[in-house]
């Protein structure tokens, strides 16, 4: 019973893990979004 309670709970601190790398990936997915749509106007304002 001990061994599967320390399974499960490393199971989710890995699940939190992950999740937390996901929300950065995301997060890190909007700022290169939003970087692509400045260069993209600051290249129609150099045109």
């Amino acid at each position: 019973m001990n061994q599967l309670d320390s399974q499960e709970t490393r199971l989710q601190g890995i699940s939190q893990k992950h999740t937390g790398l996901m929300e950065q990936k995301e997060a890190a997915r909007q700022q290169l979004e939003k970087g692509m749509t400045e260069l993209e106007q600051d290249f129609r304002i150099d045109q």
